[in-house]
């Protein structure tokens, strides 16, 4: 056939899976690649280096995981957390350690260990971030100067509340375990009261209605469904539903009036301060007990009379979050409220806080009340994450749902709605949001599913794969992420094997473009902040540093081409440079006042540069590369696929780029002549071409890099191609 010369004018599809390799009919094809390792794609179709990796500092203890975690008071106020084993670090957006003293990082403690930390879930308003760990209460962290940070558990004025029964802290002996009547049941220590007659015993599956009443330690049940054991272990029985006795409260109200709640039979505890009673309409909280008969206790609401209220007409309700039940692993805030969901005792729990007030979830009735709900599903998946798109989206183990109003007005008591909408499940990477989408990671996080409302039923939402080009990427599973929204539209995902992907997404113009990257390390978490009219993405970095493990923060910059680098500008020159014991035994690429140097070897923390310079960057290579898909060329034979092929020379058209390879052959970018040896090399946009030669079989292997540290921006590439047809 005659040659001819074929262009690709953009890589807006990212790298592409090896299962599209055969797929020459699918549009996106013609605008992916085979490869696209260490570039990322800019919305106008160009693949770029990456940014290099600037080292700002170790992590407080490198024998830990740490964790970063974004807070931002306003584009000009943002900060990074970091959280390790126990303690927090804080780093201005600048890059800089914020200190106690001199040399002193401030440290504020945490109660999270290395596991829990990657397991916290966050929300934030103006100077208060919400922390949320199921084996943990809720913690509040405020600022109040950079070196003022204050974490303690959120102070809740009340917590949710519900008739969820009494938890003993002493064994429980049986007399039998099998379904039957007359059973007996001994308590070690005295816990039983008269008004637990009617009330059922719940251990391990067996279930028991208690009958009569012996003594404080003993009493006499039926059991229903058998006990496992004869023997129950302290705090693994509990005694359902609320007491069994007639309550009379001494007044109505008004509400904060103090009351005695009289009982006709042994009724209260001494674990009953702090739990709520639900009588006459109205509702109290228990604030002392003067004898199994009186508890004294302060109105909260109203109540619609004070007469006297018989069984089960009255409720004891204590709070659901606690050591008992666990606590919440996720939160948001939306509508004036925070909502908080998911604890391990009530898993598909959500609470609103009372509006305008984050720390009161006094369960009510009222407009501005809080309120419990829960997602029913027909599978237990217990809720992982919460977010705001328009409505509170609900993210679970195994479906997706949206919490809005059933009718007219905000979400409030008994205007309340929980719809069902996807079904893939989610996995522990909080998700993010990208415009008008979130972008959540499914079970294995292996896919990236961008939720939003259809276009067509604003009611209903949908949730596309948008990662399903790019499969292979994301194999070994999204671990966390954050989304960059500046410069570009930038999705930053950090994989279990290590790795991290970006995709460019970007809805407007039609890309989705996944791209692949590597360190000489082991990325483990991401976080982006605003900084200097832009955002800032930053990682943390396990890297195996002069033998041993080391972990650093570190910052990803755009005119920085390698990573864990150290950049040094002094008006003296100098041509040793010092200060690099975070790469001690590497070897290291060098860039002195812009041009390349030869590699080195970091002994004893420096470096020496063979010359002097000014400025010079210093850390660890990486290389960008670029490989072509085979191109498809359709002919009255048919297909060009299969047969044998060659592409006889490239011309790549690039952008502010200083030098390539392809194919392993240089493409010559540098003039020679008087003057240009000892100044840096200017960068060029404009075509470069390269012959190639040889044939091959059913394929046409192009395959550009850029070893050097220096940029690297390809925005197409055309290729002078024949088969023989």
């Amino acid at each position: 056939m005659a040659k001819v010369n074929l262009i690709q004018t953009n890589f807006t599809a990212g790298e592409l899976s090896p299962r599209m390799v055969g797929r020459v009919e699918v549009v996106r094809y013609n605008n992916g690649a085979k490869k696209l390792r260490n570039c990322m794609v800019f919305v106008h179709g160009g693949a770029v280096r990456r940014p290099g990796l600037m080292f700002a500092g170790l992590v407080r203890d490198s024998d830990f995981r740490s964790r970063l975690i974004p807070y931002i008071f306003s584009v000009t106020q943002a900060y990074q957390l970091e959280f390790s084993n126990g303690a927090i670090r804080v780093w201005t957006a600048a890059g800089l350690r914020i200190e106690s003293s001199p040399g002193v990082p401030l440290e504020i403690g945490v109660p999270y260990n290395d596991a829990q930390i990657h397991e916290i879930d966050f929300v934030q308003r103006g100077d208060t971030m919400f922390l949320f760990h199921p084996e943990w209460p809720i913690y509040r962290v405020q600022r109040f100067a950079d070196d003022d940070w204050r974490v303690h558990p959120a102070p809740f004025t009340t917590e949710p509340f519900d008739e969820v029964g009494d938890r003993f802290t002493t064994t429980l002996t049986l007399s039998a375990t099998t379904v039957g009547a007359g059973r007996t049941f001994t308590a070690a220590v005295p816990v039983f009261v008269a008004a637990d007659v009617g009330r059922d015993i719940e251990a391990g599956g067996g279930i028991a209605t208690i009958t009569g009443f012996t003594s404080s330690t003993v009493v006499v049940g039926t059991i229903t469904y058998p006990f496992r054991s004869t023997v129950v272990p302290s705090f693994e029985w509990l005694i359902t539903g609320s007491p069994q006795s007639t309550v009379t409260p001494s007044a109505d109200g008004p509400v904060g009036t103090i009351i005695t709640l009289t009982a006709d039979i042994d009724t209260w505890r001494g674990t009953d301060p702090g739990k709520h009673v639900v009588i006459d309409g109205g509702l109290v909280r228990i604030t002392g007990v003067t004898n199994a008969l009186v508890a004294n206790a302060e109105v909260r609401t109203k109540l619609g009379s004070a007469v006297a209220a018989i069984p089960n007409s009255w409720a004891l309700c204590r709070s659901m979050w606690g050591s008992e039940f666990g606590y919440p692993r996720t939160g948001a805030i939306i509508q004036q409220r925070l909502w908080a969901a998911g604890s391990p005792g009530f898993p598909q729990s959500a609470w609103m806080s009372r509006l305008a007030d984050y720390y009161d979830f006094e369960i009510g009735t009222e407009a501005d009340s809080a309120f419990e709900t829960r997602v029913d599903s027909d599978q237990a998946n217990p809720i992982r994450h919460l977010a705001a798109i328009r409505k509170l989206i609900v993210l679970s183990y195994g479906a997706e749902f949206t919490i809005g109003a059933a009718g007219d007005g905000g979400i409030k008591p008994g205007n309340i709605d929980a719809d069902p909408q996807t079904a893939f499940g989610c996995n522990e990477a909080a998700p993010v949001r990208a415009g008008s989408e979130l972008l959540f990671a499914n079970q294995s996080g292996r896919k990236i599913r961008a939720l939003s409302p259809d276009r067509f039923n604003t009611d209903q939402f949908a949730s596309p794969d948008i990662a399903v080009l790019a499969e292979h990427i994301t194999e070994s599973g999204v671990v966390d992420m954050d989304h960059q929204a500046d410069p570009e539209s930038f999705v930053f995902a950090v994989l279990a094997n290590g790795q991290f992907a970006v995709c460019t997404l970007d809805r407007d113009n039609d890309v989705v473009a996944w791209t692949s990257h590597d360190t000489d390390g082991f990325i483990e978490s991401v976080s982006v902040i605003p900084y200097n009219k832009t955002q800032v993405v930053w990682a943390t970095v396990k890297r195996i540093i002069d033998g041993a493990e080391q972990r650093s923060v570190e910052i990803f910059t755009w005119d920085l081409y390698m990573d864990c680098a150290l950049r040094v500008t002094d008006p003296t020159p100098f041509d040793t440079l010092s200060g690099l014991d975070h790469l001690e035994g590497k070897t290291v690429v060098v860039r002195a006042d812009g041009i390349t140097q030869a590699d080195k070897v970091v002994v004893g923390g420096s470096i020496s540069l063979g010359r002097d310079a000014n400025s010079v960057d210093v850390g660890l290579p990486f290389v960008p590369e670029v490989e072509l898909m085979t191109p498809e060329v359709a002919s009255p034979s048919g297909s060009s696929q299969g047969l044998q092929m060659r592409t006889n020379k490239v011309t790549l058209l690039v952008s502010e780029t200083i030098g390539a390879r392809v194919n392993g052959r240089d493409v010559p970018f540098r003039n020679y002549g008087a003057n240009v040896l000892d100044v840096p090399p200017e960068p060029y946009t404009g075509p470069k071409g390269v012959e190639l030669l040889g044939w091959e079989r059913g394929t046409s292997d192009i395959t550009i890099t850029q070893p050097r540290p220096e940029p690297f921006h390809l925005l197409a590439v055309i290729r002078e191609f024949e088969a023989n047809l």
